[in-house]
């Protein structure tokens, strides 16, 4: 079929129906490059609880859902995904092959174009509109911390050489892990020391935006309430000699674990509490629930050493087609592919710039569209 015969339908996301939920579900299940718990409804649903301006872009055949484009709007027609930006991965939930055009989607959702830095590699409205490429890093632990370690080791037998003899090191020490700390006090504490790390290295305090800190709040609490999604904060937290020493916020749902929020205070660095209390949840993994986590992309060499599945992921902006042109006016390459070592440079750095604009703007709530929905038909 093609992408007209399509209906692109735009509503409130709280306007989805519980048929058109247990569509988004199925699609997930069926389709393995939208596990992440960004993908799932029970994080829409906490973004839409907290920033109150959540869209989507429902696609149908004859009435029936085959799949979604959940959004935020931005200035002057711009676009961006649910939760941006702190939402690591994004984009189309809908099977792979489907064939959906990105001018389509963003005519249906009244926009000019939309940025994104973490789709699947064969996102199908958005993969054509790729700038950059980049890798998310997964630590498959679903036959058992033990098992994964086996295999890992093989692959970086220095890495974790390192990893025993600072824990060792560590536990000459009186040390205490709680993997799941549903001390709301320590989340505090946690979520105040990464706003200090993100000033003293002269990064965007994300925090700084209330709607942030509401997110993760309401993720956190879902830790200890029957919510109809399984999409829910984990705090974890590491401490020595009484101090807290480490302290990680995930995002879990189901069996998948997104790597979030790490953060260590600098007089342990040494000890490298930070990677241990990441190899402890791996541990605990069968008690927690977890079969694996996502690391996300970044060039640090802990991800590299210990991660065992990667996962290709794109960036870019999608923008609308002049009518009559076929798909998007221009293909963009990735930078990696950039034969060129000083244009692959420029052309990193230019996307990092773009991002950390970007980021800026994307904090900022806009006055939402809810006119009670918009119907498209090409």
């Amino acid at each position: 079929m093609s992408a007209s015969e399509f209906q692109y339908n735009t509503m409130a996301f709280s306007a989805l129906t519980d048929a058109d939920r247990a569509v988004w579900r199925h699609i997930r299940a069926a389709r393995p490059a939208l596990a992440s718990p960004f993908f799932s409804l029970g994080w829409h649903d906490a973004v839409d609880a907290t920033r109150g301006d959540v869209e989507v872009v429902r696609i149908s055949l004859d009435g029936e859902a085959r799949g979604f484009f959940p959004f935020v709007r931005g200035p002057l027609g711009l676009l961006r995904p649910a939760g941006a930006p702190m939402a690591d991965w994004h984009g189309f939930v809908g099977p792979a092959g489907l064939a959906v055009d990105a001018g389509n989607v963003l005519r249906a959702a009244r926009g000019k174009a939309f940025r994104f830095s973490g789709a699947a590699a064969d996102d199908p409205v958005l993969e054509l509109a790729r700038e950059v490429a980049g890798t998310s890093f997964l630590m498959d632990i679903s036959g058992g911390y033990e098992a994964y370690e086996v295999e890992a080791r093989k692959q970086h037998p220095k890495a974790f050489r390192n990893l025993r003899a600072r824990a060792r090191k560590l536990h000459e020490r009186h040390v205490e892990m709680r993997l799941d700390d549903r001390d709301p006090e320590n989340l505090a504490t946690v979520l105040a020391m990464k706003r200090s790390q993100y000033r003293s290295t002269r990064q965007i305090d994300i925090f700084e935006f209330s709607w942030t800190r509401e997110l993760i709040e309401t993720l956190f609490a879902r830790r200890d309430h029957n919510e109809p999604e399984s999409t829910r904060g984990l705090l974890s937290t590491l401490w020595i000699d009484g101090s807290l020493a480490a302290g990680h916020f995930g995002l879990q749902d189901d069996a998948t674990l997104h790597y979030w929020f790490p953060v260590y205070v600098a007089r342990f660095a040494d000890m490298s509490p930070g990677i241990i209390l990441l190899h402890e949840i791996a541990k605990a993994s069968t008690v927690l629930g977890i079969q694996r986590i996502d690391l996300g992309d970044g060039d640090y060499r802990f991800k590299e050493e210990f991660a065992d599945e990667l996962l290709p992921i794109i960036g870019g902006t999608a923008r609308v087609a002049a009518r009559g042109e076929r798909g998007h006016p221009k293909r963009f390459r990735a930078a990696t592919e950039v034969a060129n070592p000083v244009r692959r440079r420029v052309a990193r750095i230019s996307h990092a710039l773009t991002r950390r604009v970007d980021l800026m703007s994307a904090l900022h709530r806009w006055s939402p569209a809810r006119d009670g929905g918009a119907s498209h038909r090409p």
